[in-house]
């Protein structure tokens, strides 16, 4: 069993011996802190989504220093589990936002996009209640990836009861994934018809995820290495609504 705070260690042991590397985490965290209090003069002016908030999440460090702080699901559960009462929170279809036209200054997003059935639909959203020139700013995994590629091997019926066995994690926390936004050209080809335009993406490395052994971490350490960085396991990805949507 691979529970989070093992899975921790071997990170904080991998970045021992890769001292500039670091987590994906911790980059999706640094691009928001980025939009929030370096590229903006008053921080508290600033109305924040946090889309697919789940039961907390980043917005949690940040919720009491913006304007609004707003997290919006579809799970009602985890939004009854939500850590930070300082956002607002709303059940809702992220496909259909019930939220007015250029709201929002930043959207952010984490572990979600992979679980998008009709991603255009939600990319269209995401830019109709940001402000002109408001940034979309996620973290998904990566299709390409011998971790994600897996994981889409694993019968669904069973997938469920085999991330808790395997991660420590409650079968009501793992939902459905499609991978149908999980790739460079796949959201570069949504956003663009959305009218948003590429900032940054980056192909973000972590051999933890079959950690399950010090044997198995010093493997998957080696075969990190050999990996293409256009395969590594997870996305950060930074948009900007800047254009008028492509007809593309």
């Amino acid at each position: 069993m691979l529970s989070l705070s093992r899975q921790n260690y071997y990170r904080e042991l991998f970045k021992q011996t890769n001292p500039t590397w670091c987590s994906s985490g911790e980059l999706y965290e640094a691009k928001v802190r980025q939009h929030l209090f370096e590229q903006s003069a008053s921080p508290d002016s600033l109305v924040v989504l946090d889309l697919g908030c789940g039961s907390g999440g980043v917005m949690e460090l940040f919720s009491r220093q913006v304007l609004v702080s707003v997290g919006i699901d579809s799970d009602i559960k985890s939004l009854s589990l939500h850590r930070d009462d300082a956002s607002k929170l709303v059940a809702g279809n992220l496909a259909v936002l019930p939220f007015d036209d250029a709201v929002f200054d930043l959207v952010i997003s984490s572990w979600v996009l992979e679980h998008l059935t009709d991603p255009q639909l939600v990319f269209s959203e995401i830019a109709r209640v940001l402000k002109q020139g408001g940034h979309f700013v996620f973290l998904t995994p990566n299709r390409n990836n011998l971790v994600t590629i897996l994981n889409r091997l694993m019968p669904k019926m069973y997938q469920k009861h085999l991330v808790k066995l395997f991660y420590s994690r409650s079968a009501t926390d793992t939902f459905a994934v499609v991978y149908k936004s999980n790739t460079i050209g796949e959201i570069d080809q949504y956003a663009r018809s959305a009218g948003l335009k590429r900032v940054s993406i980056e192909h973000v490395s972590d051999p933890t995820y079959l950690a399950f052994s010090d044997l198995l971490f010093r493997l998957s350490v080696t075969i990190e290495r050999l990996t293409p960085r256009g395969n590594y396991v997870h996305l950060v990805g930074d948009y900007v609504k800047s254009l008028a949507p492509s007809a593309a």
